[in-house]
């Protein structure tokens, strides 16, 4: 190793970069020419989130996923998770796999300074929707960061996001635990202490909504859910507001056990407010089955896929209730809010021209655009899109000296709305004066 024959040197591949590579070896050959090479397949790196193309509608060309499924469970969940989720009608999904989530020679999810090619905050808060399963790893997976990463993810109020409904999914055998032990997620989804296990000996048990006299039908069935044969409970937190149990155990004929999921309602929304729910589940998805399991063999791989489609499918349908916003491609990932441009407002000194970042950026609806002028002077404030095209003039006159300030309300020429997507405000004066600034505007 040194730094020469580093292939992924940092600060260099932005969002949507693909790598695809492969390695070859041989065995030493005292110094002669290799006789054979071992061919690893083709790996792939990629920036997330990923860049698509679309159509050219409103002169914008790429799309970005929203929904991002991070694989903690070592690959147990290859071949099901695309079948899922083309039966939920997600056609577009970016996908993060572990190397090693319970190795401490794995580096996290999260981006560490100076350390790996993780995910940033600013990077992460372009997705609607985070699917993070753990599978059947045990209770010391997953790194200190990034759950730290993922509590920023929810906690954060930028790009307008409290206007955008957003949701988290957790499943696994040990994902309570996972979280009660880092401290950080578990009051947050509103989980209580570490799960305990219901004791049932049964191969399979079946799963339904919360019973209410008389008890619901089962759902689907949970089989196999560790060596003994033994389910998770999850605990609610009584003192976190909105969180409530989903989805309990038929033990046997007569008995319900509570719970096999916990929900917690944190969607307020508005300016620099939450706007998100999330679901816990105490198992994998790919131990649910279609109802009737009564063996411990192999099960069907499109009786696991309709199972988990069953439960996920409600699980979205709760997060996205009360919001018109599916979680579909999008224009322009969020890129850091306030921090879209670094420059402050306070280095101004004397009479100069200057033209002042958007605010805010990104926006959603209107945008505040302001500028300053050295002395009276012929001005011309436009927006342009990504392509350069002008599409509407703000200001086209003489005006005086001082500060001015300006409203857009995301229209062109002729009052009608324009896309989301990445735009530009140019300010130019007759006396020779020109600056660009660019703004995001979110759907």
């Amino acid at each position: 190793y040194s730094e020469a024959q580093e292939i992924l040197p940092d600060d260099v591949f932005v969002p949507g970069t693909r790598i695809e590579y492969y390695m070859r070896s041989f065995w030493y050959n005292d110094g002669a020419p290799p006789e054979d090479y071992y061919t690893w397949p083709i790996r792939e790196f990629e920036i997330l989130p990923t860049m698509m193309a679309a159509d050219d509608r409103d002169g914008y060309d790429v799309v970005w996923p929203s929904v991002l499924y991070i694989d903690a469970a070592t690959q147990e969940l290859d071949g099901y998770v695309d079948g899922v989720f083309e039966l939920l009608g997600i056609e577009s999904y970016d996908r993060y796999d572990y190397q090693g989530p319970c190795s401490c020679c794995s580096g996290p999810f999260a981006r560490l300074p100076n350390g790996n090619n993780g995910c940033t905050l600013g990077q992460l808060l372009g997705y609607r929707l985070i699917f993070l399963s753990t599978g059947l790893s045990d209770e010391y997976c997953l790194w200190y960061p990034d759950h730290e990463l993922l509590q920023s993810w929810l906690d954060a109020t930028d790009c307008a996001i409290g206007s955008v409904r957003r949701g988290i999914i957790c499943d696994g055998n040990e994902v309570a635990r996972i979280f009660v032990n880092n401290g950080i997620l578990d009051p947050l989804l509103g989980i209580e202490d570490a799960p305990f296990y219901t004791g049932n000996p049964d191969y399979c048990v079946d799963l339904a909504p919360p019973p209410a006299p008389p008890p619901p039908d089962p759902t689907v069935s949970l089989y196999g859910n560790d060596e003994d044969g033994v389910y998770t409970v999850l605990q609610v937190d009584p003192a976190v507001p909105g969180v409530f149990g989903n989805l309990v155990y038929l033990d046997d004929p007569e008995t319900w056990t509570e719970f096999a999921s916990v929900r917690r309602d944190n969607a307020i929304g508005g300016p620099g407010q939450p706007n998100w729910r999330s679901v816990v589940h105490g198992f994998s998805f790919h131990r649910l089955y279609e109802l009737g399991c009564d063996m411990p063999g192999d099960p069907d791989s499109a009786a696991i896929v309709q199972a988990a489609a069953e439960i996920l499918g409600d699980d979205i349908a709760w997060i996205l209730e009360g919001s018109d916003q599916p979680f579909v491609p999008w224009r322009y990932p969020c890129s850091g809010g306030a921090d879209a441009d670094e420059e402050t407002d306070t280095h101004l000194s004397g009479r100069v021209n200057y033209l002042y970042s958007v605010r805010p950026n990104p926006f959603a609806g209107r945008a505040s655009l302001r500028f300053h002028l050295a002395a009276s002077d012929r001005a011309t404030l436009a927006i342009h899109d990504v392509l350069g095209r002008r599409i509407r003039t703000l200001v086209d006159d003489a005006i005086g000296a001082g500060e001015h300030n300006y409203t857009w309300d995301g229209t062109d020429e002729a009052g009608r709305r324009v896309g989301a997507g990445l735009y530009w405000m140019q300010l130019e004066c007759a006396g020779g004066y020109r600056s660009s600034k660019r703004m995001i505007m979110l759907r």
